[in-house]
C-alpha cells in the first residue's frame, strides 16, 4: 500500500462493509437531531454501522463556497466594495 490517500471503488458488499464509515454535513446534522429527540445511541457506532461513505482515509474537507457556482459581481472583495460605496455616498 502506497504511503499516500487515494480513492478505491470497492464494490464487494462485505469488503466495504468493513470499510471505515464517515459523516457529511448532512449526515452529522442527522445525528445532532437523534441526539437532540432524546435518541440514546452510541454515535461512532452508528456511523460505523449505517453510514453509506466509506473510505480507507478520512474524505478531506472542501473549503467554504468551494461549490458555489455563481460568478462573483466584481473582483473586489466584499468589504473592499462596501467601502467604495461609502466613499461614493459621502462627494
Amino acid at each position: 500500500e502506497p504511503g499516500y490517500k487515494y480513492k478505491v471503488v470497492v464494490r464487494d458488499r462485505d469488503k466495504r462493509r468493513a470499510m471505515k464509515g464517515f459523516e457529511c454535513d448532512q449526515c452529522r446534522e442527522f445525528y445532532e437531531a437523534l441526539a437532540k429527540g432524546g435518541e440514546d445511541f452510541n454515535r461512532e457506532e452508528m456511523v460505523c454501522k449505517h453510514s453509506r461513505h466509506r473510505s480507507n482515509h478520512a474524505p478531506d474537507l472542501t473549503p467554504d463556497g468551494f461549490w458555489e457556482l455563481s460568478f462573483a459581481d466584481s473582483q473586489k472583495s466584499p468589504s473592499q466594495h462596501w467601502n467604495a460605496r461609502a466613499k461614493d455616498e459621502d462627494v
